[in-house]
């Protein structure tokens, strides 16, 4: 009996190492994955979208679209302070980083229309024609919205020719 007492006993001391051992091993892995999601945060709250893109590569792709889409939302809402408040290069800055890390067409809609604002109150019109002329030809959200601003910008630039392809951009939406 005792020595098969003996061997129920380190038969249970080796299941538990064993479960112990995988535990650690998955607690390990959850640790790198968080340094990882760690250091990339902050390359990217630092504006090195590379290095966060590297690092988020390894990760599930949801994650790097969650991360993309906060800081985007982040940086979109604070150039629209800036803008609001007149500071348009720090909030063409803000706008431009955001741009960088789009994950969804709504989202560049959004940020091009936001730069073409910004470019349109420093008067610089062609710079501006040359961010919302994408949305006469691509169907993206807000599409109405970029085609009057990129009308009311040409219109400010003298391109009347610009001016009536839009008008027939806006003629076409109604359809």
């Amino acid at each position: 009996m005792n020595r098969n007492f003996y061997l129920i006993m380190m038969t249970i001391f080796a299941i538990l190492f064993l479960v112990s051992y995988f535990l650690y091993d998955s607690v390990k892995r959850d640790l790198k994955e968080c340094r990882t999601k760690e250091i990339a945060y902050k390359s990217l709250i630092e504006g090195n979208f590379d290095k966060f893109q590297s690092l988020m590569r390894d990760l599930p792709r949801h994650e790097l679209d969650y991360y993309s889409s906060k800081f985007f939302d982040l940086e979109i809402s604070l150039s629209e302070e800036e803008k609001a408040n007149g500071n348009f290069g720090r909030a063409l800055e803000l706008v431009e980083k955001a741009l960088k890390v789009h994950r969804t067409n709504d989202q560049l809609s959004k940020g091009l229309i936001l730069k073409g604002e910004i470019l349109v109150k420093m008067e610089k019109y062609t710079e501006a024609l040359n961010t919302l002329e994408v949305f006469l030809n691509k169907d993206l959200p807000y599409r109405k919205e970029a085609l009057f601003l990129l009308k009311n910008t040409a219109e400010k630039a003298g391109r009347s020719d610009l001016v009536s392809k839009v008008e027939e951009a806006l003629r076409n939406l109604g359809r």
